[in-house]
């Protein structure tokens, strides 16, 4: 097994303790150039512009 295997098996493992919901939001992408954007872990629509999530705190950057 190289690193990209071992990666991958442990990011498999970390995903299927997931609900479905929470794998998406895993997978969803913060767009910072946006206008704007919606936290992975809370769903909050906010402006990408301030340094944490307004719903729930989550830190970007």
């Amino acid at each position: 097994m190289d690193l990209a295997d071992g990666a991958e098996l442990i990011h498999d493992q970390w995903k299927s303790g997931l609900s479905p919901e929470e794998a998406a939001a895993a997978e969803q992408i913060v767009d910072f150039d946006a206008d704007e954007t919606t936290c992975p872990a809370c769903q909050t629509i906010f402006r990408p512009d301030i340094p944490m999530c307004p719903g729930c705190g989550l830190r970007f950057g």
